[in-house]
C-alpha cells in the first residue's frame, strides 16, 4: 500500500518514515503496528478528502470480514500514536459523521513530488486477478457483512469478536445485586450453588458466602479466625475448600460441608508449605493446591489425596516460577494453568495430563497483568487479560479478541450446557479513602465527593490535597482541596482530560499526564512544556531534588531505561538502563530494577543495598514511594492480592502486609511524612452475580 509513498513525510509535528514504518517527534520514535501503519498510509494517500468506514474495510482490510469496532479501534490506536485523542478538537485526524475520517494536519513529503491522490491509489486488478474476481470477493464480503449485522441486530451476542467472530450471548439474568465487593467465584457442577468471598454492606472484613440459585438464598458462612481468600467446591460438590489467612498472613486450608452446620475441618498434609492458594477438585477425593516450599520463591501446584493426606508435586521448574489458577478440562483429562516466569515476567498457558506430563506450553504475554480463564470446550479457552477477553484455540494457538459492553465480567465460569455464571462489575464513580500508613485494611475517612472527581492525591502542603474534577462545561480542573473547610481553589483547567503526576515543594512546575504524554505546567504563569510523546506511553515521572529536571521511565525495544529531562534547556538524555523507576535521594537514589527488586543506589549508581526482593507471589505492577526516609513498595501478586512493604532507611525497620483484591487500589498517594495513605478502589464498581447464555458457534 505504501510502495509509491516517499520515504519520509512530514505530518504536522511528526516525521512519518514509510520505510521504517514509524513516526518520530523530538527524537522520540514510535513504531507503528502493521494495521495502524497501513491505515496511516491510506489516509496520507487520500488526505484531501474524507475516507468512509466502508472504504477502509475494503482498501485497508482488503475485504476481510472485520467489525466496524475493529476498524475504529485501529483508528483509536492511530490517534493515540499522534497524541490526538480529543475528538472534539482534533489536530491530526478529523471524524465527520456519515463522511468518515480525514487527515487535517499539513502533509509534506521530503521530495518535490506532489502528493496527488492518483499517485497513491492502489493498483487495479491485474491479469492474474481479473476485475470480475475482485468484484466477486467484494460481493462475498458484503454478503458476509450483512449476515454479521443481521445477527448482531437480532440480539444474538452479548460480546462480539473484534475480528468478526461470534462470541458471547444474550444479556444475563441478575441473580444477586447487593452493595459491596465480590471476588473468587466458584460454582457447583449442577450449577445450583455459587460460592464467593466478599465485603458486602460496608463490611470491612472479608467473608465467605454461598448463594443457592434454586431458593434465591444468600448465606454467610462464618470462617475460623482470619480472612477467607479462596473458595472452591470439592468432594463431589458436598463440601467447600476454603483458604484462610490469619493476621500473620499464614494460610490454612479448611473443609466445610454444605449441610448448613458450618463445621470447619482443617486439612492435614499441607504443613510443609508456607503459602497456599485455591484448591481445585480433580475428583471426589483429590485436589490440586498451590503452595510454596520453605526457602523457595516458586509457587508450584501439588496434588493432595484427601483420604490419605498424601501430598506430591504436580508441577516443577528449575527456574523461579508461579503456577496458578489450575482448571480441569470439560472431559476431565487435562489441566490448564497459568505460569509466570519470575526471571522475565513472561506469562504462559500450560496444559498437563493427569499424569503430570506437560502437553502444551503457550506464551501468552511478556508483560504483567491480571489474568483469569475458563474452558469453553476441550479445544478452546476464554482468557481475561486485564480488561480484555481473548478466545484461544488450543489446536492452532490462534487468539481472537473479544469485545465487552459496559458491564465487565471480571470472573466467569462456563458450563457445558451453554450457560455462564459471572461476577459482573458495572462502572460507577470512584470512591476515595484516607487511612494510616502502613495500611492494614482499616480506613479513617471515606470522602463523599461528586462522581466527576477522578483523582485525589496529597500535596506538599499539610491539610491540602490535589483534586482532579470536571465541571458542568466539560472542563477538566486541577484544584486545591482544603481538608479542614472542604473549600476548593482551581489551579488549572483544560478541555482535554489530564492526570496529576507530581509536584516539587519549591518549584512552580507541576507534572501532568495528558493523552499518554508528560506535560510540565507552571502553576504561576500557566506556561506548558511537552516532555514526552503519546506513543512513548509514559505516565509516571518525578522531579530531581533541586526541581531542575525530571526523571521518567520508558521502554525501548523491550528494555527499560530512565531518562532525564532538563527543564531549562528542554533536552533529554538517557540516564540509566535496566531500571523501571528512580526516586532521588540527597546522596543517591531508590530504584526499581527490571526484575522488580528495589535497590538503594549511590550517587554514581552503585548498588548500596537491596531493600526488597520479590518473593513468593510478588512482583507485578510494582510501585515505589519515598516519603522522608521511609521507602514504601506496593506490588500485586499473580492472584491479584496487594502486597505492601515499608523500609526505614535509618532504622532498617520493616513492615509487610497483604490485602485482598478490591480492598485497596491502583491509585495511591502517601503523604510527605509517610504516615497517611490516600487511595481509591479503582473505579468503584457495582457488583452483581449474573447468569446468562453464550454461543461461540
Amino acid at each position: 500500500m505504501s510502495s509509491q509513498l516517499p520515504a519520509q513525510i512530514q505530518l504536522g509535528e511528526f516525521t512519518f518514515d514509510t520505510v521504517q514504518r514509524q513516526l518520530s517527534l523530538a527524537g522520540t520514535v514510535i513504531v507503528l503496528e502493521p494495521k495502524v501503519y497501513d491505515l496511516l498510509c491510506y489516509l496520507v494517500q487520500h488526505s484531501k478528502r474524507f475516507v468512509s468506514l466502508a472504504e477502509l474495510h475494503q482498501q485497508v482490510w482488503a475485504g476481510r470480514v472485520v467489525t466496524d469496532t475493529a476498524v475504529r479501534r485501529t483508528i483509536s490506536k492511530l490517534r493515540s500514536a499522534l497524541g490526538d485523542t480529543d475528538t472534539d478538537q482534533p489536530r491530526y485526524l478529523k471524524t465527520q459523521m456519515k463522511l468518515g475520517y480525514q487527515l487535517i494536519c499539513e502533509v509534506n513529503a521530503d521530495t518535490s513530488t506532489e502528493l496527488s491522490e492518483n499517485q497513491f491509489t492502489d493498483k487495479e486488478p491485474t491479469k492474474n486477478e481479473p476485475k470480475a474476481a475482485a468484484d466477486k470477493k467484494y460481493s462475498l464480503f458484503v454478503a458476509a457483512l450483512l449476515l454479521f449485522i443481521f445477527l448482531v441486530a437480532a440480539g444474538y451476542f452479548f460480546f462480539s469478536d473484534k475480528s468478526g467472530s461470534k462470541l458471547f450471548a444474550a444479556q444475563p439474568e441478575v441473580l444477586l445485586d447487593v452493595d459491596g465487593v465480590m471476588v473468587n467465584l466458584s460454582q457447583s457442577m449442577d450449577q445450583r450453588y455459587l460460592a464467593f468471598v466478599g465485603q458486602l454492606n460496608n463490611e470491612q472484613s472479608w467473608q465467605l458466602y454461598l448463594f443457592d440459585t434454586k431458593q434465591n438464598l444468600l448465606r454467610k458462612i462464618a470462617t475460623p479466625a482470619g480472612q477467607p481468600r479462596f473458595v472452591s467446591f470439592i468432594a463431589a460438590d458436598t463440601e467447600l475448600a476454603v483458604t484462610v489467612f490469619d493476621q500473620q498472613q499464614k494460610a490454612s486450608l479448611y473443609r466445610v460441608k454444605l449441610d448448613g452446620e458450618d463445621q470447619f475441618t482443617s486439612v492435614a498434609g499441607l504443613t510443609g508449605l508456607e503459602m497456599l492458594t485455591a484448591a481445585t477438585a480433580l475428583d471426589e477425593h483429590t485436589i490440586l493446591i498451590g503452595g510454596v516450599l520453605p526457602g523457595s520463591n516458586s509457587l508450584f501446584q501439588y496434588r493432595l489425596n484427601l483420604l490419605s493426606n498424601d501430598l506430591e508435586p504436580f508441577t516443577y521448574s528449575q527456574q523461579p516460577v508461579e503456577d496458578a489458577l489450575p482448571n480441569l478440562s470439560p472431559d476431565g483429562n487435562k489441566i490448564a494453568l497459568l505460569r509466570r516466569n519470575l526471571a522475565d515476567n513472561k506469562m504462559y498457558l500450560q496444559l498437563y495430563d493427569r499424569h503430570k506430563n506437560l502437553l502444551q506450553d503457550m506464551l501468552l504475554a511478556t508483560e504483567e497483568g491480571f489474568y483469569r480463564f475458563d474452558w469453553l470446550s476441550d479445544q478452546h479457552i476464554l482468557l481475561r487479560k486485564n480488561q480484555y477477553l481473548e478466545l484461544i484455540d488450543l489446536v492452532t494457538e490462534q487468539r481472537q479478541p473479544v469485545e465487552e459492553q459496559d458491564a465487565i465480567a471480571a470472573e466467569f465460569i462456563l458450563a457445558k450446557n451453554g450457560s455462564y455464571s459471572a461476577i459482573q462489575r458495572i462502572v460507577k464513580h470512584k470512591q476515595f479513602y484516607l487511612g494510616p500508613w502502613p495500611y492494614s485494611g482499616q480506613y479513617n475517612t471515606h470522602f463523599q465527593l461528586a462522581s466527576a472527581v477522578s483523582a485525589v492525591t496529597f500535596s506538599q502542603q499539610d491539610g491540602v490535597l490535589w483534586l482532579t474534577d470536571k465541571d458542568d462545561d466539560a472542563n477538566w480542573l486541577l484544584q486545591h482541596y482544603h481538608l479542614a473547610t472542604g473549600q476548593r481553589s482551581t489551579i488549572f483547567s483544560a478541555k482535554e482530560r489530564f492526570n496529576f503526576v507530581a509536584a516539587h515543594k519549591t518549584s512552580p512546575w507541576l507534572l501532568l499526564e495528558q493523552s499518554g504524554r508528560l506535560i510540565l505546567l507552571n502553576q504561576n504563569t500557566q506556561q506548558q512544556h511537552v516532555v514526552t510523546t503519546a506513543t512513548q506511553a509514559v505516565t509516571q515521572g518525578v522531579f530531581s531534588t533541586d526541581g531542575q529536571s525530571l526523571l521518567y521511565p520508558a521502554q525501548l525495544s523491550g528494555q527499560w531505561f530512565i531518562y532525564q529531562y532538563q527543564i531549562n534547556t528542554n533536552t533529554h538524555q538517557r540516564f540509566l538502563a535496566n531500571y523501571k523507576a528512580l526516586l532521588p535521594l540527597d546522596d543517591g537514589y531508590i530504584a526499581i530494577a527490571a526484575d522488580h527488586s528495589v535497590e538503594q543506589l549511590t550517587a554514581d549508581f552503585a548498588v548500596a543495598r537491596v531493600l526488597f526482593t520479590p518473593a513468593q507471589l510478588e512482583g507485578q505492577n510494582s510501585r515505589v514511594f519515598l516519603n522522608e526516609n521511609r521507602v514504601s513498595l506496593i506490588t500485586q501478586t499473580t492472584l491479584s492480592d496487594y502486597v505492601l512493604h515499608t523500609f526505614d532507611l535509618d532504622t532498617t525497620e520493616r513492615f509487610q502486609g497483604q490485602l485482598p483484591l478490591d480492598s485497596f487500589g491502583d491509585e495511591v498517594s502517601i503523604n510527605s511524612q509517610g504516615t497517611q495513605v490516600l487511595f481509591s478502589t479503582g473505579v468503584n464498581m457495582k457488583y452483581q452475580l449474573v447468569r446468562g447464555k453464550y454461543n461461540f458457534n
